[in-house]
C-alpha cells in the first residue's frame, strides 16, 4: 500500500503545484489544499491514468483525506485483480 500512496501524493503534488509543502495521510483535500469540484475531477482522471482503473462511482463528499483516497483506489485494484 505504501507504494500505492507514494504515487498518489506524488500526482496530487503535480496537481495541485505543491512544491515544499508538506502533504500527509491526514491531509484535507478541501482543507489543506484547497481542492475544488474541478480539481477533483481532473485528479480522477489522473489517478484513473496511472493505476489503469475507473473511478466513476466514487463520491467525491465521501473522499475527504488522502487516506481516503488511498484506501479506495487499494480496494479497487483489489477488486480488478
Amino acid at each position: 500500500m505504501r507504494n500505492i500512496c507514494d504515487r498518489i501524493i506524488k500526482i496530487i503534488k503535480k496537481q495541485f503545484r505543491i512544491n515544499n509543502k508538506n502533504i500527509s495521510l491526514s491531509s484535507d483535500l478541501k482543507k489543506d489544499l484547497q481542492a475544488d469540484s474541478l480539481d477533483f475531477i481532473e485528479l480522477i482522471m489522473l489517478l484513473e491514468e496511472e493505476f489503469n482503473i475507473e473511478l466513476f462511482d466514487m463520491n467525491p463528499e465521501e473522499i475527504k483525506s488522502i487516506q481516503n483516497l488511498v484506501t479506495y483506489i487499494s480496494n479497487e485494484l483489489k477488486k480488478n485483480k
